[in-house]
């Protein structure tokens, strides 16, 4: 009879937990070490850093409204708001397109024209003034004046009614006590003792009522003193509050700005590094069926050097002459490759066709729709040529 050592499942389970394991690593791993390419890589950076625009535009529309609704203090209030609103937007919508214009410039075309920039700049200046100006002004609205202590003197009226009730019984002794001790129209030296006892109380009593009439004034100055005191010292703190949050909002208004500019120019770096990707992509792409071509025809196919770049002209000739199409080159064999190009009638330009420049004619890759210009400068020379 044979034993069996252990428990025969356990050591299945076993194995099969292990495969799991390396069946799960290596999922991991693929997709830890899985190429991808540059615009997937980066597009949620892409799509934070045109969020954080948009929030840094909100915070100095918001800004450059308070600032411009105080500005226009003198109109009515829906007027105010109406104008201002048309202000911020008419200064932000300047801002945008002028500094889009730059950025583009400066990434696509390695150039900045002046007066886009020119305006840009001026912009920029204004919204960061107004901005800061407006955040100025919000502390006072944020926080508001501090609610001030109004004491409550103490009134003399009760003293002087309780003196006056307590002098009054004592005079009405006294004439009491002279009416019905006189005799034959005089007083005994005794009675007359009396009457002078009465009097001093009088005195004494009327002594008594202004020293605490003097008393109260006393307190009621130092209740007035003192709320004086705090009142200031609410005055006090809450300036000092407001200057606080002055400086931090001016500090907030203008890092919203340069967040902004720093957004939109992460977001354009991120547009010109897909289309050079892109270019790329297409460049092969073009080798590759170039050199398909030639294996297709029996002949060599031309080397890495001859094949034009993506992003330059194709031919030998320079941007005022076209290359000739008859020259029997390897350029011509590279065109007539079965490549996307504008020149068909039922083709609608697409961004990466090989279109050829309406100025000089060289062949370039289109990165929009409506691209129609190899460089800036055959754009220019077209302009004028047509103005004239």
């Amino acid at each position: 009879m044979k034993n069996v050592v252990g428990n025969p499942f356990a050591r299945i389970r076993k194995n099969k937990n292990i495969e799991i394991l390396r069946q799960t690593l290596d999922r991991t791993l693929e997709k830890k070490f899985e190429h991808k390419s540059f615009a997937d890589r980066f597009r949620l950076a892409n799509i934070a850093f045109l969020g954080v625009g948009y929030v840094a535009q909100i915070a100095s529309l918001i800004t450059a409204f308070t600032m411009l609704s105080f500005l226009f203090e003198g109109m009515p209030m829906l007027l105010r708001g109406v104008v201002a609103i048309v202000a911020v937007l008419f200064i932000e919508l300047i801002k945008r397109n002028s500094m889009e214009d730059v950025f583009k410039g400066a990434f696509q075309y390695k150039e900045v024209e002046h007066f886009p920039a020119i305006l840009g700049i001026v912009a920029v200046s204004a919204s960061i003034y107004i901005s800061a100006q407006g955040a100025k002004i919000l502390p006072s609205i944020l926080l508001p004046d501090p609610i001030y202590q109004v004491p409550t003197p103490t009134s003399p009226d009760a003293i002087k009614a309780d003196f006056g009730q307590r002098i009054a019984a004592v005079q009405k002794m006294r004439d009491n006590w002279a009416t019905s001790r006189q005799w034959g129209g005089r007083l005994s030296k005794e009675d007359g003792a009396v009457i002078k006892a009465h009097n001093n109380d009088i005195k004494a009593l009327e002594i008594e009522q202004s020293e605490a009439l003097k008393e109260l004034d006393v307190q009621n100055k130092a209740l007035l003193s003192t709320a004086l005191v705090d009142n200031e010292k609410a005055t006090a703190d809450t300036t000092q509050k407001r200057e606080g949050l002055k400086q931090k909002l001016v500090i907030t208004a203008i890092g919203f700005e340069l967040v902004f500019l720093f957004s939109m120019a992460c977001s354009w770096w991120y547009y010109n590094e897909c289309r050079k990707e892109r270019k790329e992509q297409f460049s092969n792409s073009h080798v590759d069926n170039a050199n398909s071509v030639f294996f297709n025809q029996g002949t060599a196919a031309p080397s890495v050097q001859n094949v034009t770049p993506i992003g330059f002209k194709f031919g030998g000739g320079s941007s005022s002459n076209p290359p000739d199409a008859t020259d029997g080159s390897t350029d011509e064999n590279l065109l007539q490759q079965p490549i996307n190009t504008s020149s068909s009638s039922n083709h609608r330009q697409k961004v990466g066709d090989l279109v050829k420049c309406a100025n000089c004619g060289s062949m370039f890759v289109a990165n929009a729709h409506n691209h129609k210009h190899c460089t800036k400068i055959c754009k220019k020379e077209y302009r004028k040529k047509s103005t004239v």
